[in-house]
């Protein structure tokens, strides 16, 4: 391997040296962004008392516009993922019931 002008030349590909940051920071993003809603839709679920109720709806409102901001900035891929990982969690915790 050889560095030249910030990128990395390998076998596989070449890439600039920050890209694969920037990937791996999208990868998390769209991961924590997609079990968001999921996360979201248990909490309206739950009998929680007055308190922690009014506590509750007002993150579930953070989390939803929060959605809702990134689906309409998304790319029909980033849409896909969010899509594909919000029901692998999704089966994840029905499995574990």
């Amino acid at each position: 391997m050889s560095l030249k002008r910030g990128i990395k030349q390998n076998n596989t590909t070449t890439k600039p040296l920050n890209q694969n940051k920037m990937e791996t920071k999208e990868i998390e993003l769209t991961a924590a962004i997609s079990i968001l809603p999921v996360l979201a839709d248990y909490l309206e679920d739950q009998p929680f008392n007055q308190l922690t109720k009014m506590k509750t709806n007002t993150l579930i409102s953070m989390i939803r516009n929060l959605d809702r901001h990134f689906m309409d900035i998304a790319s029909l891929e980033a849409i896909e993922q969010q899509h594909n990982i919000a029901l692998w969690f999704r089966n994840e915790i029905k499995n574990k019931q």
